[in-house]
């Protein structure tokens, strides 16, 4: 056995590819046996074994096996009653180990004989021994390999053809699955695709098995090479779709699908694949499956809803082609796609309403398409939240019902109410549905008798005066005109009198400061909202004067008014261009009166947001602080919704960076604050610590006396024992460091030799051990505050052995090596502390 010296000089440390015990014949000649050992096999090609688990962590080898990429391994019969042995043959030696399980010894022959490399392999599973079998197992696992290019060499090496003929007579059934397993994985390389194919009749005679499984593994391999239109003529020359058609059938009808439930098998599923893949010639622009569409529609009915999706998206690709077209042309598949719309499935409206608009081409299917049943279906179907099943029933209604308007007007007048979908669509967010639904009323009410149907519904007239306000997007002058044509065939308004040219943005901001329906009111602010959003928003809407019309709806009675108000102010005032106009005093104070006054958390949120980007600005401070804004913002400290509790703490670190603000702050009251310290959320006891280290850091003891009788010390050591775990895991520590901060703030005051109830406070919750845990961190920030506070509180102890003892000392002479001042002058100064003590200085030295 050899041992752990190196050839070269120089340490070669493999990662681990396979770990756990083997049994290990070793000793002297005279006394040889087998030892367990905890055994690694390495990227070094390299077995490494140690006596113990725990020796493998600082790599305490008790041997090791090298160059197995030339060794030999073979399986053993039973050596000196030891079970599932096998030997590994490295240069002159012959080393003999034994697994505890069969299995365990196929496990590590074959991670072992992937070393040699796939040509061996190949070779190898050619031969009539046991080891062939290894071999096999070998490659068929480095076929699923996606990290490195295994997949690739096995192909190219020629192995699918030993792998095909060494399963036919291999009677493991495990291996037998493995390897027609590998053809599907390794089908899904493009470079391997050709390949593959060569051996389609050995994959169908698996799809012609009774396996399951196998056919399942057949499948696959097919839709993975069926991308390649090379591969898909050669299943069409084959007559390779009519086992597909039949599979499908055969599981269509299978009661046990049907009747539990099951949502489509996979292998209904993957034999869809391969037809889609496979159903059309795009070259010769023929339908290949085109003798198969009766035996499908026959099926369609029946399938479960997840195959029904497949196959209406099926039949809706066939109808590219005319060849196909008159094929699925007939009343009964067009009825039956009605009858889907109705389902509440928005993938399969989606594919079906697609399918019935390729329909429309034909002059019986329109007359279909207006008889009541297809009338109910089409408006029903316009209640999807499904853009393409919206987009595609209003094509299919402006093709039927908008050619002859005259003609539909008593079949429209009958449908009362279920025209509202069609009159909600023109307020759609939507622009091409809102054109679209737009344009088809605008069509329709050219006719008197339809005209009057719509004009029973005040909605209607009311979406087409939104359309005038409809703005997202460039298209937003077409989308005006649709509006305001439509409005002239209803004789509301007359088009000549209006002024469309106008900039839009404009136009609004203008429109709001009119007397305007709430709602409109909305839409605009709702617009200007998302407008703001951008940089060119903000500055199109400060250039068209928009900030004072606005933040006059802060003061408005309804409260989505007032809500997007502030969604917009809120959003300009993230720029520093638009922030000047919002530093109005007026503003500011209606902001803050929101935050007095009203409970809906969204409006409390972005009045806060509002607040702390206006505290960036340096004019305002005076004005903030005059408007009681702190008070208004400590009291929604205590508010139930944790968004506003983290915007409201927020604003309040912005507006207090001087001292007078922080002094206002302690009069208000910290109570909430060192409340805030207990949350679960990172942002509020960040910001907390923050404000009382500052807070701490200002005042002349009065803040600190106030926060001791809260109690906070103890749960600012909390907070530390909380979040220390972050140091360690290069993670943000916001909260440790300010946590810290606001401790050393306390025990500035100290004195020596001293009772002071922080120190005390800090004793008694366990502090001192927390802090010494800190010791070993590696930001020196956050060891400069922890030595700091133990340096103080040690020289208050009046019983000073209790911790300045020696662990105390081991632990400080690190710290000696430090780069930072404070950290030397603290450290030096407990290590001084713990030499004065008698009982330490046989330590020290």
């Amino acid at each position: 056995m050899s041992d752990d010296s190196p050839r070269d000089g120089k340490k070669v440390m493999g990662k681990p590819l396979k770990l756990g015990f083997l049994w290990i014949f070793s000793g002297s000649a005279f006394k040889r046996q087998f030892k367990y050992r905890f055994c690694i096999l390495t990227t070094a090609k390299e077995l490494e074994w140690y006596k113990k688990q725990e020796d493998s962590v600082d790599r305490k080898k008790g041997g090791s096996i090298k160059g197995l990429e030339d060794s030999k391994v073979e399986e053993l019969d039973d050596q000196q009653g030891q079970q599932f042995c096998f030997s590994i043959k490295s240069g002159s030696r012959t080393h003999i180990l034994a697994a505890d399980t069969a299995r365990d010894t196929q496990n590590w022959i074959v991670e072992i004989l992937k070393f040699r490399g796939i040509p061996a392999l190949v070779s190898m599973i050619q031969g009539t021994d046991r080891t062939a079998n290894h071999a096999a197992y070998a490659l068929a696992n480095l076929a699923g390999r996606s990290k490195d290019d295994s997949p690739l060499q096995i192909v190219r090496h020629g192995a699918l053809g030993p792998l095909v003929n060494f399963q036919k007579n291999c009677n493991d059934r495990d291996l037998v699955d493995t390897i027609y397993y590998s053809f599907k994985k390794l089908s899904l390389y493009d470079e391997n695709k050709i390949e593959v194919a060569k051996f389609l009749n050995y994959i169908y005679d698996l799809l012609r098995s009774e396996n399951s499984l196998w056919k399942e593994y057949a499948l696959s391999t097919i839709v993975n090479i069926t991308t390649e239109p090379e591969i898909q003529a050669t299943i069409r020359s084959m007559e390779g779709m009519k086992p597909i058609v039949d599979l499908i059938t055969q599981k269509a009808q299978d009661a046990d699908v049907i009747d539990q439930g099951i949502r489509g098998s996979t292998l209904l599923e993957l034999s869809l694949d391969v037809l889609q893949n496979c159903c059309r010639d795009n070259t010769n622009k023929i339908l290949v499956c085109v003798d198969y569409i009766a035996q499908l529609q026959a099926i369609i009915k029946i399938l479960p809803i997840t195959a029904q999706k497949r196959m209406v998206a099926l039949f809706s690709l066939c109808s590219q082609f005319e060849t196909s077209l008159a094929a699925l042309n007939n009343s009964t598949i067009v009825l039956f796609l009605i009858e889907l719309l109705y389902l509440n499935d928005d993938e399969l409206r989606d594919s079906t309403s697609a399918f019935i608009l390729s329909l429309c081409s034909d002059q019986k299917n329109q007359t279909l398409l207006l008889e009541r049943s297809a009338l109910d279906a089409l408006l029903f179907s316009l209640s999807s939240q499904s853009i393409n099943t919206l987009q595609n029933t209003l094509q299919i209604i402006a093709k039927t019902w908008t050619n002859d308007a005259s003609a539909n007007a008593i079949a429209l007048s009958q449908r009362g109410d279920d025209l509202l979908p069609l009159i909600d669509l023109m307020q759609h967010p939507n622009i091409m549905i809102h054109r679209a639904a737009m344009s088809i009323v605008y069509e329709l009410s050219k006719d008197e008798e339809c005209l009057q149907i719509f004009s029973k519904y005040p909605v209607a007239i009311k979406h087409i005066l939104k359309g005038l306000l409809f703005t997202s997007s460039s298209s937003v002058d077409a989308l005006a005109s649709s509006s305001y044509t439509c409005m002239a065939n209803f004789s509301v308004i007359d088009i000549t009198k209006l002024e469309i040219c106008r900039s839009v943005l404009t136009e609004l901001v203008e429109k709001l400061k009119s007397n305007l329906p709430t709602f409109c009111v909305v839409h605009i602010l709702q617009t200007l909202f998302q407008t703001s959003t951008t940089a060119a928003g903000k500055y199109h809407i400060r250039a068209s004067g928009g900030i004072e019309p606005v933040s006059t709806y802060i003061d408005c009675f309804d409260e989505e008014c007032v809500l997007k108000a502030v969604q917009v102010l809120s959003s300009c005032s993230s720029s520093e261009r638009t922030i000047e106009l919002l530093s109005n005093t007026k503003i500011i104070e209606r902001i803050v009166q929101l935050l007095q006054t009203s409970q809906n958390f969204k409006i409390l949120q972005y009045s806060a947001i509002t607040l702390h980007n206006l505290a960036f600005f340096k004019k305002n401070e005076r004005t903030i602080q005059s408007t009681q804004a702190i008070k208004a913002l400590i009291n929604l400290l205590s508010f139930p919704h944790e968004n506003v509790r983290e915007c409201a703490i927020r604003a309040i670190k912005n507006i207090c960076t001087t001292a007078e603000a922080r002094t206002e702050l302690h009069q208000i009251g910290t109570k909430p604050l060192v409340e805030s310290l207990q949350a679960t959320s990172l942002i509020l006891q960040e910001n907390a610590t923050l404000l009382l280290s500052n807070c701490l850091h200002d005042s002349k003891g009065n803040c600190a006396n106030t926060l001791i009788e809260l109690n906070v010390i103890p749960i600012l050591v909390r907070l530390v024992q909380q979040n220390r775990s972050y140091l360690f895991a290069n993670s943000p520590y916001y909260v440790l460091e300010n946590a810290l901060s606001c401790i050393d703030e306390f025990c500035k005051g100290l004195t020596k030799d001293s009772k002071s109830p922080v120190v005390e406070q800090i004793v008694e919750c366990g502090g001192i051990d927390v802090l010494q845990t800190l010791l070993t961190c590696t930001n020196d920030k956050v060891k400069e505050l922890t030595v700091s506070i133990l340096d103080r509180c040690f020289q208050s102890f009046s019983n000073k052995a209790t911790y300045l003892n020696d662990q105390c000392l081991l632990e400080m002479i690190p710290l000696l090596q430090s780069n930072y001042v404070r950290v030397l002058e603290h450290t030096s100064s407990i290590i001084k502390q713990c030499c004065s003590l008698p009982a330490n200085k046989k330590h020290f030295f």
